[in-house]
């Protein structure tokens, strides 16, 4: 892009170039800080609660964490959205700038290799369009297919019935954390005792 600015042997339009690759380059930068931003944010449950291991005793502080994460999830969802659009936009700039770089001095004779060049720019400016438009659901075609698997649909040998029982334990078993969730809100209902809160809490953790 200095280059473009103030080299002496200009471009056709390479105003237009400069103003578009000056575009990318802001939002690239805003896409980076929102996509550091939303990764502060990504602490996963099980994190949480090593961060505050009190919660797995304490409901009142499990619901607090809770109640964070949700906090935290939420924004980290809208940093992540205005993220995917800086960089899309970028993209679109980007591609905007370099067709704008490719368009030659003269028109006739036409340089074979700017005419490819900008062919190719060009059907790239059109995917991307549709790739930031629809939110990466569009072209079809260049993504991959989506096969919806179920254990009726999985080879016999890899069955969850086929698995060993040590196997079996640590793929399909339900996490402690999900299940001092399900006692939290129990006893905070008072469908539990605290007597019966505090018996199975010990025997999750035991």
């Amino acid at each position: 892009m200095a280059e473009l600015a103030i080299g002496s042997n200009h471009l056709k339009m390479y105003q237009w170039a400069i103003a578009l690759f000056a575009v990318a380059s802001v939002l690239f930068i805003y896409a980076l800080q929102l996509s550091a931003i939303a990764l502060g944010l990504s602490a996963t449950p099980a994190e949480r609660l090593d961060y505050s291991p009190e919660a797995a005793s304490v409901p009142v502080v499990l619901r607090a964490v809770r109640l964070r994460q949700w906090e935290e999830t939420a924004r980290r969802v809208k940093y992540t959205w205005r993220a995917g659009i800086c960089y899309d936009a970028g993209i679109v700039s980007f591609l905007g700038g370099l067709g704008f770089i490719i368009v030659p001095h003269t028109w006739r004779p036409w340089p074979m290799g700017n005419f490819i060049g900008l062919i190719v720019v060009g059907v790239a400016f059109v995917i991307e369009i549709q790739w930031a438009s629809s939110r990466a659901t569009h072209p079809e075609w260049l993504l991959p297919k989506v096969i919806d698997i179920s254990l009726e649909t999985l080879p016999d040998d890899v069955r969850p019935d086929s698995l060993p029982d040590d196997g079996r334990d640590i793929l399909f078993q339900t996490s402690i954390a999900d299940e001092l969730d399900k006692l939290a809100r129990l006893r905070e209902r008072e469908i539990l005792t605290e007597e019966e809160f505090i018996g199975q809490k010990t025997r999750l953790l035991s």
